[in-house]
């Protein structure tokens, strides 16, 4: 998702190193540990000792002109996904139905 980026732009305005990992890595990360308790402190605890030990390099925002290509790739993507569900919709739909669909 995108909802980071808002966070990860505001504590990068404000001086503050800020690393930008994979939910799954500290997830493996958790796994490898055995952890299977699932809270608030239990995770913030596993991602502390994840950026203690793994120590991921530093996020750099993008410039406007790579946010603008992002948005446009998610934005290709999401109407591929739809491009795609409206032809398998075409296969099965009723004719009063067909024609909006073409």
């Amino acid at each position: 998702g995108i909802y980071w980026e808002a966070v990860a732009h505001y504590f990068a305005q404000q001086k503050f190193p800020v690393s930008v990992v994979n939910p799954a890595q500290i997830k493996a990360f958790g796994v490898s540990r055995l952890v299977r308790t699932k809270t608030d402190k239990v995770d913030a605890r596993l991602i502390s000792e994840f950026a203690f030990e793994r120590n991921p390099g530093l996020w750099a925002a993008p410039s406007l002109a790579e946010q603008s290509l992002r948005a446009m790739v998610l934005r290709l993507d999401a109407l591929q996904v739809m491009r795609t569900q409206e032809l398998n919709r075409l296969e099965v739909a009723r004719d009063a139905i067909r024609q909006g669909l073409v």
